[in-house]
């Protein structure tokens, strides 16, 4: 039903929408106008001149619980992600609701200063909608059983992640070495698997097939081939070279909620499987995705990753390994390189590592 009324209603102004929910709240989730359970746009005074008006604020035994702000269903949450935060602030409750283009659960972590938040669709038969009545009900309302929901829900998420993030051609080619390691031996397994690349691709969603047309040059052209990066490409400098990848830029800045940029730098630095006094001679780090340079750090040091340094997103090998601290390097030399292919010897299978050093 509330998907059906939110598609007729699609168009509607905040107030109708305000309307709509204040009934939802009376009919689905047990609220009472007579109890005053529901108030609808309370007037909170900050200071002499600013006042801040919540569309809804469930109540239960007299006390405010939820926090519900209402836009047009064309709107999307990070629209109003800061405004729920502040007004949770100012009531001195954790859990609110946004309802927009989609519906969203939030929770204020006030120890950080962190909004969480899970989406729910609006979709037929969707059982993230049950939960939801289930969990925002007056009957059944539990602040607890919302924070657990949420950070929950956002583990997995992460997890998932995490998962994708180590996604890579190494990893493909270790399974196929261990599926084969039953039948064959170590040399018979690298004899075949060498003769092959193997790649991995995220899916795109696609409207419709598609095909491929080979592509030729113009008659009497002869094709071109795109010259490999010389081995002189590093020159006197000495450099690591980390090869990471675009999920794990994403894991990382959906993670720390930062800027790509701070995305691929974490990426990068955390997490390594090396020898700390061969790493120590070294003060440039080139950060690779896909065989092209993306940035260059300075480094300033590098330490072990110890309790306090573990990611929630981490395996337990992280423990153990180590992680470095930099700065982004100076314009000459990222002008040097970045967006620059690395050289086929730091990409041939025997550098399949993701550390890989220049001299």
């Amino acid at each position: 039903m509330l998907v059906a009324e939110r598609q007729s209603n699609i168009n509607q102004d905040e107030s109708t929408i305000e309307n709509q929910w204040e009934n939802y709240f009376l009919e689905f989730f047990g609220y009472s106008k007579i109890f005053k359970e529901i108030e609808r746009q309370r007037h909170i005074t900050l200071g002499s001149r600013e006042t801040v008006i919540p569309d809804i604020i469930l109540r239960k035994d007299g006390k405010d619980i939820i926090d519900v702000e209402l836009k047009r269903y064309s709107v999307p949450f990070s629209n109003a992600e800061e405004q729920i935060k502040s007004y949770l602030k100012q009531l001195g409750i954790p859990v609110g609701v946004f309802i927009g283009n989609e519906i969203r659960l939030c929770w204020l972590e006030y120890a950080e200063n962190r909004l969480y938040s899970v989406p729910i669709i609006f979709k037929k038969d969707n059982p993230e909608g049950e939960n939801f009545i289930e969990m925002v009900a007056k009957g059944s309302f539990s602040q607890e059983k919302i924070k657990g929901y949420i950070k929950n829900k956002m583990q997995s998420k992460l997890n998932v992640y995490a998962i994708q993030s180590e996604l890579s051609e190494e990893l493909l080619r270790s399974l196929f070495e261990i599926y084969f390691s039953e039948k064959y031996t170590e040399e018979e397994i690298n004899n075949a698997l060498s003769e092959y690349s193997f790649t991995i691709n995220k899916k795109m969603e696609l409207h419709g097939p598609v095909v491929s047309y080979p592509v030729y040059p113009p008659k009497g052209v002869k094709p071109t081939r795109q010259p490999e990066p010389s081995d002189d490409f590093l020159g006197d400098f000495s450099f690591i070279i980390i090869k990471t990848h675009e999920e794990r830029v994403t894991l990382c800045q959906r993670y720390f909620n930062c800027s790509r940029d701070e995305a691929l730098y974490h990426a990068t630095r955390h997490s390594w499987r090396v020898s700390i006094d061969k790493v120590n001679n070294y003060s440039y780090v080139l950060s690779v995705i896909n065989q092209y340079v993306k940035e260059v750090y300075r480094i300033e040091y590098w330490k072990i990753v110890g309790d306090h340094d573990k990611w929630e997103i981490d395996d337990e090998k992280a423990y153990g390994r180590y992680e470095f601290y930099g700065k982004v390097a100076s314009d000459e030399i990222r002008n040097r390189f970045i967006g620059k292919m690395i050289p086929f010897k730091y990409r041939k299978q025997e550098m399949a590592s993701p550390v890989v050093f220049s001299k």
